[in-house]
């Protein structure tokens, strides 16, 4: 095939494998690496570097400058506060235990020298967020665990990926003979050249979209531009500081308040996915089967050391004085695949360290991989099957994903919450989240139709979603994608007014009609008024459901019943419910003079 026709190939395959992982609901790296290897070391089909000649190396060490760029956009402080002292024993104890367990176990079971032991050890720090978050989000778990996994997922990158910035430089000055005060000088200028680029990219950032000087439209590629020469412009003062500065960049924008980060956000995510698919394939096809060969069946007991002995050991201690339980420990210990950033860093410093002939160099990439495909092979078929045994999966949740965040879904919200269910508001309007959280809501800014943000909410305890917007349009949407994880049954959205479009998209595009058919979102002023009463009715024996009706006549529209089993049910358009004694009704007050 001509260079043309094979990166068309290239691009075909990593859409269709995350197309494929989609449908399967299995992490999309097994079926990447998949074709990579059956493209590359198998078939021979696809060789990246007579591909890409010269430019494979700066296109792998520029893809993982923003793959680590959308891990510090992905870090928010506030996110991990109550999770904070685990977390900060994963990122420091855990992490200097990985590093140097991992160093000393590939330097015996594998042979290799111990200065690439330890690039190894600092690169198979890092878990990541493309293979955990995905796991998690199929596998749903309760409690504290589940949070503390996504957030190692997201912050262990750019410790990690600086990690191994670090132990490369100090191979490479060791390597050219340089003095001890040099290397420490090198350390010392890659933390420089990276925190001070970073910080002043960020802060300029801040400052451009402050003063409108970058219009919608551009925020994504402006910043694409600014991620690329901070990454270019620190490797100019210091080799290899660019991961840490757009690290850095990327926290930054995460944790200002001052401007909207949604259109770099949407940029962002849509070419990080092109980029990990095509990085993935490319990776993966130009292994070598003769370098896996050549680490000897010690390789096999490593990763079982990684996986039995180093991750449980790793956890027990940054554990050790924390609220978690037993069986949360016991799961946090069996669950740390690796993923694309491990690939990626260990292909670049392979790739340049290879460039001076550096002893050993060949064997990061494969061992780094058999690692990735182990882990995630093991985790991804085995974390389900011990979440289940360990009681950490509810299997029966009740809780209520709302999408808008307005008055009326505040309203219905507390009740829920007052009643003892799980309710989680997503809007796009800061003040509407804003006023959520005031009355103590669980409310988050973004959109619901977007994968990544929707990854980042916890929604273990969730069984259904309530789509209470505005947008007839975005209720339908938000309804046809939540279908597969919910079901048709769980998906719920406002009534539309009829005569209009949107009333000839089929049903099954749509949620079922809540409550009544004239609760359209441009009816509530005139049905509640501006400030929603939602209330709470008990039944019993002498005061059944038809007595509710009959006292309140038209007073009130029945939302949803809290069952005396726990369990809640949602009043629609197409079912009949039976409230019986010991239910409660959650209902809404509406203006009399609608009568």
């Amino acid at each position: 095939m001509n260079t043309a026709t094979t990166l068309a190939a290239v691009v075909a395959m990593g859409i269709s494998a995350l197309w494929l992982a989609w449908i399967l609901k299995i992490p999309a790296i097994i079926i990447l690496l998949g074709f990579g290897f059956i493209a590359g070391p198998l078939t021979g089909v696809i060789n990246p570097d007579a591909i890409m000649g010269d430019l494979f190396q700066p296109f792998v060490s520029l893809s993982v400058g923003l793959i680590m760029f959308e891990g510090g956009l992905s870090l928010k402080y506030r996110d991990i506060k109550s999770e904070r002292p685990v977390l900060i024993n994963l990122l420091t104890t855990g992490v200097l235990l990985t590093w140097i367990l991992v160093a000393v176990s590939a330097a015996i079971f594998t042979g290799i020298d111990w200065p690439i032991a330890f690039l190894v050890g600092a690169i198979l720090t890092v878990t990541g967020p493309t293979v955990i978050i995905p796991l998690l989000k199929h596998i749903r778990l309760t409690g504290k665990v589940g949070a503390i996994l996504k957030w190692e997922g997201i912050t262990i990158d750019p410790v990690g990926a600086s990690l191994s910035v670090l132990v490369f430089e100090v191979i490479r000055a060791g390597g050219a003979g340089f003095s001890y005060t040099e290397i420490i000088y090198a350390i010392f200028m890659t933390i420089a050249a990276g925190g001070i680029s970073g910080a002043l990219a960020g802060g300029f950032i801040i400052h451009a979209m402050k003063k409108y000087w970058v219009p919608d439209f551009l925020q994504g590629v402006f910043t694409l531009m600014i991620v690329f020469g901070v990454f270019v412009i620190s490797n100019h003062f210091q080799h290899e500081s660019g991961l840490l500065g757009v690290t850095i960049m990327g926290i930054i924008l995460a944790n200002q308040k001052k401007v909207s980060m949604k259109h770099i956000i949407e940029f962002k995510e849509n070419l990080t996915l092109i980029l990990v698919s095509l990085l993935f394939i490319l990776l993966s096809a130009r292994l070598e089967l003769e370098d896996f060969s050549q680490l000897g069946p010690g390789a096999f007991v490593f990763v079982l050391s990684v996986i039995f002995i180093i991750r449980p050991l790793s956890v027990y201690f940054s554990t050790m004085k924390s609220g978690l339980s037993r069986k949360e420990k016991i799961f946090l210990a069996f669950i740390a695949p690796r993923g694309i950033v491990a690939a990626s860093v260990a292909s670049v410093f392979g790739l340049e360290l290879a460039a001076v002939s550096y002893p050993g160099a060949a064997h990061i990439t494969a061992i780094v991989f058999m690692v990735i495909i182990s882990t995630v092979l093991f985790y991804g078929f085995f974390s389900p099957f011990l979440a289940k045994k360990l009681g950490l999966v509810n299997p029966d949740p009740q809780g209520v994903l709302i999408a808008g965040a307005g008055p009326f879904s505040r309203a219905i919200a507390s009740a829920l919450t007052k009643e003892g269910f799980d309710t989680i508001l997503v809007d796009t309007n800061m003040s509407n989240v804003t006023a959520a959280k005031m009355d103590g809501l669980s409310a988050s800014v973004g959109s619901i139709l977007s994968d990544h943000f929707m990854e980042l909410i916890e929604l273990g305890n969730v069984k259904r979603i309530i789509c209470l917007t505005p947008n007839d349009e975005m209720n339908a949407l938000a309804c046809q994608k939540f279908r597969q994880s919910f079901g048709s049954r769980e998906t719920y959205q406002l009534a539309y007014v009829e005569g209009t479009r949107f009333e000839a998209i089929a049903a099954e595009h749509r949620g079922r009609i809540l409550f009544r058919k004239d609760m359209t979102a441009e009816n509530f002023s005139r049905l509640c008024g501006d400030k929603p009463q939602v209330k709470v009715t008990g039944l019993s024996e002498d005061f059944n459901y038809d007595d509710f009706i009959k006292l309140n006549q038209k007073a009130v529209v029945p939302l949803f019943i809290s069952r005396k089993n726990g369990h809640l049910d949602v009043f629609t358009v197409d079912e009949v419910l039976k409230p019986m004694p010991k239910d409660k009704i959650i209902s809404l007050s509406i203006l009399t003079n609608n009568g």
